[in-house]
This record gives structure tokens, sequence and C-alpha cells, in this order.
């Protein structure tokens, strides 16, 4: 069957998710309590985080830096257009990429990424997403890192008030209320 471009039950879909993302995002952000303090966002550095706690690196963010958010790297797909727009209507800005890129040494994205980070930027990586082994890190931040001469800085989140997926990465999703707390690791 022929849909006009709007009405495609696709198109529909996509836009339902990150609508849905969007509103659970700041339902999170107005309501939970985060024990956070950031540098300021003139450094320019390479955040990484586990794949399980990505949702919650977002919400961190977002709670203690209203609009000023790191660069997020995600995949190319329709799960990552819908993370990319929610995150973008949040206020944030993210570079989509092949699995190949994010996980490897070369490829398009890399560039960019790295001409952002050289500007003062910053950005967010799951070294260990999408598809694993969960907390095991694949190159490419150290990668990019390196070539943008910036600094490496793991987070970690301790979440109360959370639900834990049953997947390869123990996502977690964090509740209306939540508290959490955060610790930076720099990694050499």
């Amino acid at each position: 069957m022929r849909y006009p471009v709007d009405l495609h039950p696709d198109r529909i879909r996509a836009s339902l998710h990150w609508r849905l993302l969007r509103w659970y995002a700041l339902c999170v952000i107005r309501t939970a309590t985060v024990q956070w303090e950031p540098p300021p966002t003139s450094d320019s550095r390479v955040w990484t985080v586990w794949h399980g706690q990505a949702l919650v690196a977002v919400l961190a963010f977002s709670a203690v830096r209203p609009r000023r958010f790191p660069f997020l790297v995600g995949l190319r797909n329709r799960r990552g257009d819908a993370i990319n727009r929610a995150y973008e209507s949040l206020g944030g800005g993210g570079l989509q990429v092949t699995d190949r890129v994010k996980a490897g040494p070369a490829g398009a994205g890399k560039a960019e990424l790295v001409a952002h980070l050289r500007a003062g930027g910053s950005c967010l990586i799951t070294p260990d997403g999408p598809i694993g082994p969960a907390r095991v890190a694949r190159p490419g931040a150290a990668e990019v890192a390196r070539a943008a001469g910036s600094v490496v800085v793991h987070l970690d989140f301790l979440v109360r008030r959370k639900v834990r997926l049953r997947r390869w990465d123990s996502f977690e999703i964090p509740l209306p209320w939540a508290v959490i707390t955060a610790a930076e690791h720099p990694i050499e």
C-alpha cells in the first residue's frame, strides 16, 4: 500500500518513539535528585559510560547541565534515530555512525568527532555498546581522544529507584524521583 510520506507507519512509529522518550526523560529530569558536579563545559572530554548506564548518563547530564550536553555518539538505525531526536529535543546534539566506526579505528564520523573535540566540545560514548560483550571496552573512544588530544573520563552511576532489564548489558532505567549518584574515573 502506498502512503503519503508523513503518514507512513514507520514514520508515525518513529515519531511516537522519540516523543515518548522525551516525555519520560523530562519526567525523570524534573523529579530525580542527581548528586554530581561535572566540570565546566569548556573542558574537552570524551565521557565514557557502560552501555547499561547510557540512559542514566544522558538523564544526569540533562539534570545538571541543561542545554549544555556532550555530543552523543549513537548508531545510525531506527532506534538510534529515535534516541537522537529525543536527545536533540532536550537540547543536545549528536553524531550517528555505523557500528564499525564507533567500535573501530577509522571511518566516516571520526573526523567530525575529532574536530568537535578540538573545538572544545565533549562527547559521550558507550565503549561496550551496542552489542557487547558487557563492560569490555573497544578502542574507539581512546583512539578518538588520542587524535583530538582530549581526556577520557569514565562515569559510573549508582541509581536508587530503577528498573534493570534482563539483557546482555543489564540496562538501567531510572524511575521518577530516583536518586542518581555519579563517580568520575579519569583514564590515562
